[in-house]
């Protein structure tokens, strides 16, 4: 899931139709998920907008428990210039040369649970 989006949900979605945002609503509503419930609890504080220079957008939202964390979307070689470590089958570890260039490949080569944070 990916909170850095700018769709906007109430009793019908409203989507931009844009690629991404369309592929990441997509996704949500296939699997039932309901993003309005977790921004309730999760609720987005602050945005960077998408800059075509950067080559990203962030939102910052604050946690129930009262810290912060910060959601990036944008473009698979300017995210990876920035990850430090990665989880696979749910064990987090540092990210290696051969896991960014595995994650460039197209999705249907990625292992199965693959996250980067």
């Amino acid at each position: 899931m990916n909170f850095a989006n700018d769709t906007k949900s109430g009793p019908i979605w409203q989507v931009d139709w844009g690629p991404n945002r369309n592929c990441l609503v997509q996704v949500w509503l296939r699997s039932g998920f309901d993003v309005r419930e977790v921004l309730k609890d999760e609720p987005r504080v602050a945005e960077l907008p998408f800059d075509s220079d950067r080559k990203l957008m962030s939102t910052i939202h604050k946690e129930e428990n009262g810290s912060y964390f910060i959601a990036v979307k944008g473009a698979p070689d300017q995210l990876l210039k920035r990850v430090t470590r990665i989880e696979v089958n749910g064990e987090v570890r540092p990210i290696t040369d051969e896991d960014k260039k595995l994650s460039l490949l197209p999705t249907k080569t990625w292992p199965n649970k693959l996250s980067v944070s």
